[in-house]
């Protein structure tokens, strides 16, 4: 009923309004113990609370709906009201990121487990940061295990050298950053030249290929992971700074883990299982060695065996008959003493 009289008194249309909703503010009460009498039990937590202020909350299609609305109070009780811009954390957050772009790098290709807290001691050795503006958001909506890092520096020539030097190393992984402002035509020359690496062993780390990223100029080194397990590909994108650096890396040959890997472009499926191209899944013969811990029972029985070959050795050598008279004296001292004590 309130929602139709405020949109005929505003003049609104039903077709310019995505949402509408009343909200209401309440405040907490603070009652004194002592002077209250009534029973613990009894007490009703509303009670607690108090409404100072209701509100309507509309969400518009455009922003001239908006600024119509603005001009045009809506009289209730002879007392006029008036439509204000809601400003809410994320609107706040790009606000102020539009003050501070030049200040802002972005770090990407890092797990979960990489949180802000834990960027931020690695970042603070290029210059002074801005603890509050520093943050991660997903990429998009269907990606739920990546995310972006957003830190912010207090001066701007903390974020120079990264135009420069786009890796960053932590906890074995090979993160990629680039400031904000970068050029779109810069981006896309960094990651021009791609190739993908097929037959990486499991959970492997971007720490494990160093020596190759360090002699073979590599600007990103990105193993995907499960979007369901969280678990890395079993397979790698490298992207090389230029063509004939990328020619020169395709030519050497890689071993992780007893383990060879291959060279192909990145738009080649490879199989889930073992990482190689050429196959799919359920043509895949590949046995991972799983090295699962032993069972109680083995642990035992492999016991027994070792203590069993261990009598049955001192057994055969005190059945010996001695070949050298140093034998034979030495196996009668031994007699001497155990028939002595």
């Amino acid at each position: 009923m309130v929602h139709n009289n405020i949109l005929e008194d505003v003049r609104l249309k039903q077709d310019d309004i995505t949402s509408l909703t009343i909200q209401v503010t309440t405040q907490k009460i603070i009652k004194d113990p002592l002077n209250d009498t009534t029973s613990a039990q009894t007490e009703d937590t509303s009670a607690f609370k108090k409404i100072v202020g209701i509100s309507l909350q509309a969400i518009l299609i455009t922003q001239e709906t908006f600024t119509t609305l603005k001009e045009i109070p809506y009289t209730c009780d002879e007392i006029e009201y008036h439509f204000e811009e809601v400003i809410t954390r994320r609107n706040r957050i790009k606000q102020n990121n539009q003050q501070s772009r030049d200040r802002v790098i972005q770090i990407f290709n890092a797990s979960l487990q990489i949180t802000t807290a834990i960027v931020k001691p690695f970042m603070r050795k290029y210059g002074e940061l801005i603890e509050d503006e520093c943050y991660s958001r997903r990429p998009h909506v269907h990606a739920p295990n990546k995310q972006v890092i957003y830190i912010t520096y207090k001066n701007a020539d903390s974020v120079n050298r990264f135009y420069d030097n786009n890796s960053l190393w932590i906890y074995g992984e090979m993160l990629y950053v680039t400031p904000f402002l970068m050029n779109n035509d810069i981006r896309e020359n960094l990651r021009k030249f791609c190739k993908k690496l097929n037959g990486i062993p499991s959970n492997a780390q971007a720490i494990e290929f160093k020596e190759f990223i360090d002699t073979s100029d590599v600007v990103e080194f990105y193993i995907p992971r499960n979007t369901y397990t969280n678990e890395t590909q079993k397979y790698a994108y490298v992207y090389f700074r230029s063509r004939e650096v990328m020619e020169a890396a395709m030519d050497k040959l890689l071993i992780i883990r007893e383990k060879q890997t291959e060279w192909s472009d990145p738009n080649v499926q490879s199989c889930f299982r073992c990482g190689y191209t050429g196959h799919y899944i359920r043509d895949c013969d590949y046995i991972s060695p799983r090295r699962r811990p032993m069972r109680k029972n083995d642990y035992f029985r492999q016991i027994r065996e070792i203590k069993r070959s261990y009598l049955n050795q001192s057994n055969t050598n005190s059945q010996q008959i001695p070949s050298t008279y140093a034998q034979a004296a030495a196996r009668g001292t031994r007699r001497n003493n155990q028939n002595n004590q």
